[in-house]
């Protein structure tokens, strides 16, 4: 091993499993996203071994590795935040990694619990299909992501209980989707970037009048028919 690295417990070697902790230092330590959570390191050559990574900056791995210290397999990543609004409290993602990514199903709570994401993941941001649970009840969606952001096809309710389901771009409404509105009142029609544009239909719960025609930027440019 070089010098750049110790092993603080013994270890063995055998069929199944690597056992020891690694403490490396943060030089060796790669940003969570987009470059793998840790690099190569030359001197460990296991295949596929469970391993305990540590650095300096309070980033922990526990799971499988493959060619020394890239994440492959199930495992456990965390971090703990060393300064800002979430100082001391950390960061954890339980799941699947492929040469160091978050890559396949897992689950990622934010620090504070803020926030639970439970799907898929592609080079560790929200990928695929997955859930979403934000502290509080604030926010629950559950549908399609992409690069972090609600992308596709989904459904999300607010703490206010306002509800959308439809088509989203960049995490907003963006398409076509429906609005329900915990008064009764509901909007069906077209959207961009989080407002109603395009044809549309608004119905008042109250007095059962509809807005039925064109929107732009989330204003009725249409005519109003009284029922």
């Amino acid at each position: 091993f070089s010098s750049s690295t110790t092993i603080d417990e013994n270890y063995s070697n055998d069929d199944d499993n690597y056992y020891g902790n690694y403490r490396i230092p943060a030089a060796t330590a790669a940003a969570v996203s987009p470059s793998p959570m840790y690099r190569q390191h030359p001197s460990l050559s296991f295949l596929d071994r469970t391993v305990t990574l540590q650095d300096n900056e309070g980033t922990t791995y526990v799971g499988m590795v493959r060619y020394g210290t890239t994440q492959k397999g199930r495992g456990v990543f965390s971090f703990i935040h060393k300064e800002g609004l979430y100082e001391g409290q950390s960061e954890i993602y339980e799941g699947e990694f492929e040469n160091g990514y978050f890559e396949g199903r897992g689950v990622y709570v934010g620090a504070g619990w803020r926030f639970v994401y439970e799907g898929h993941f592609h080079r560790s941001d929200f990928h695929g299909h997955g859930k979403m649970i934000r502290q509080n009840g604030e926010m629950i969606y559950e549908g399609q992501w992409k690069n972090d952001e609600m992308d596709g096809v989904g459904t999300c309710q607010w703490g206010d209980g306002d509800r959308y389901s439809g088509n989203w771009k960049d995490g907003n409404q963006h398409g076509f989707g429906k609005l329900f509105y915990v008064n009764g009142d509901t909007y069906e029609g077209h959207w961009n970037a989080g407002k109603q544009h395009g044809m549309g239909l608004f119905r008042c719960a109250e007095n059962g009048s509809i807005q039925e025609g064109r929107w732009e930027h989330g204003e009725f440019k249409g005519q109003s028919t009284p029922q």
